[in-house]
């Protein structure tokens, strides 16, 4: 391999040098770091942000953005507590959560695709509004939901964790859809130039809805595997903030804001950097207003990324300059 094309691969995914230096600065720090115990704990902390950022990363290849997944999250799983609460099948309920969640895509891709509104308002919008719905169904929080759901939220299959499999299949899933299959292709030319995506047949509105439809659905089964984890539905915490994680993940893996460029997978290398950082930080035993800055100066540096690795690409990094 060219010295130019391993440039190449650094400059598409400038994580995975970064992942290994955090590893090797933790790990000096703290021995238990890449214990094997320590590691399954920071992919199952990472599951549900992985569940929730896969999807995001396509919408936002497509040129779109949500920023209401973390109170679509909560609702899912303020619904899923109450449901489970009044002695309804935990399959029946993840059924009709995703059913809630595939409506709240419906309607946030109409509006955006049909009614031609900003996908940043109504998402903004929808972030305050489905956090006071969560609120009103669910002013106390609901608890203890049962075996069948502390045994998602905490067992293991063959040793790894279902939550991790439940993030694994998302993954799985989309890397499909965005290499496999002619949808990954039409995603990224709607990013590139929507107008030319048109003229070149593509259906635009039916796949902006369709994003928006999985992201959303994506979103209240993150609520389904949160409630299960901590065994509570608090309405006005929980997955406080996710959206924002969500979006630093995969702006810091490289997906541009306006769409066009990058991949899920970046957006997977981005929740596992956080990941890492928040677990590397926790071993450390820094106070919480400390993590608060490192994650605000990670989405600083996502921003920074977003120019300095087109530039430095245009410069004559690809393996086409060799």
């Amino acid at each position: 391999m060219s010295w130019n094309r391993i440039r190449h691969q650094i400059l598409t995914y400038p994580l995975v040098p970064a992942l290994v230096a955090m590893a090797v600065f933790f790990q000096a720090k703290s021995d238990v770091f890449l214990s094997k115990d320590n590691l399954t704990n920071v992919i199952t902390q990472s599951a549900i942000l992985i569940v929730v950022a896969m999807p995001l990363a396509l919408v936002l290849l497509a040129g779109g953005v949500d920023l209401s997944l973390g109170s679509v999250t909560a609702l899912g799983g303020v619904l899923a507590g109450k449901a489970l609460v009044a002695g309804w099948n935990a399959l029946v309920v993840l059924v009709l959560v995703l059913l809630v969640g595939a409506a709240i895509g419906l309607l946030h891709g109409s509006l955006v695709s049909r009614w031609d509104w900003s996908p940043l308002i109504v998402t903004f919008g929808s972030l305050t509004a489905f956090r006071g719905l969560s609120l009103a169904i669910s002013p106390q929080a609901d608890f203890n939901f049962g075996d069948a759901m502390r045994e998602f939220g905490n067992g293991r299959l063959l040793g790894i964790p279902w939550l991790v499999i439940t993030a694994a299949i998302v993954v799985l899933s989309t890397e499909v859809v965005s290499r496999k299959l002619p949808l990954g292709r039409h995603v990224n030319a709607i990013g590139v130039s929507e107008r030319a995506a048109f003229i070149s047949g593509i259906a635009v509105d039916r796949i902006r809805v369709s994003l928006y439809v999985a992201t959303s659905m994506a979103a209240t089964l993150g609520g389904f595997m949160f409630i299960a984890r901590i065994n509570s539905a608090p309405a006005g915490t929980l997955a406080q903030g996710l959206e924002l994680d969500a979006l630093t993940a995969c702006l810091l893996g490289g997906i541009a804001f306006g769409g066009g460029r990058g991949s899920p997978t970046g957006a997977l290398l981005g929740v596992l950097t956080l990941g890492v950082l928040q677990n590397g930080l926790q071993l450390l035993a820094v106070p919480n207003a400390w993590s608060m800055m490192a994650k605000g100066t990670v989405l600083a540096l996502a921003a920074g990324l977003q120019v300095i690795v087109p530039r430095l690409q245009a410069m004559g990094a690809s393996p086409e300059a060799a």
